[in-house]
């Protein structure tokens, strides 16, 4: 496990946090750290993704990156900095959630459509798009007759 110190958009390399011992569970190793371990704010997905953890007094905060099976902790000194953090990084992750949610979004639609129609929304019946199915039977009508 890396850790950093982000302070005013500066890195340190290292942090003032406690080392993981073995077996030890993670919000165990979150309380030992001094942080809460169920207010944390989330960007991202599971496999992408920043969680960030208020510590006791709300004075420091820990971003919990985790890219893959690589977890980085970045011990941020303040409120300032904290929201520079946000600003520059969180967006990147944001954007892969977003991604997630809207890939689930489409295959819901799809399966829905799938059930309404009885066929996959990239091909057309004369129900969903009679248009279209109009235009496709007057093209095979076309190549045939060549």
């Amino acid at each position: 496990m890396t850790n950093f110190t982000y302070t005013q958009g500066e890195w340190k390399e290292g942090a003032d946090l406690p080392e993981w011992l073995d077996n030890e569970d993670h919000s165990d190793w979150l309380s030992r750290a001094g942080f809460r371990a169920y207010t944390s704010t989330k960007f991202g997905n599971n496999s992408e993704e920043i969680k960030i953890y208020n510590n006791e007094n709300g004075n420091f905060h820990l971003a919990e990156v985790v890219i893959a099976d690589d977890v980085t902790h970045v011990l941020i000194s303040d409120f300032p900095s904290l929201m520079m953090f946000i600003r520059d990084f969180g967006s990147s992750f944001s954007l892969s959630e977003i991604q997630n949610e809207q890939e689930g979004i489409r295959q819901m639609i799809d399966k829905f459509f799938r059930l309404y129609h009885g066929h996959d929304s990239h091909n057309v019946c004369s129900k969903c798009d009679p248009h279209e199915w109009q235009r496709l039977q007057e093209m095979k009508k076309n190549r045939n007759s060549t």
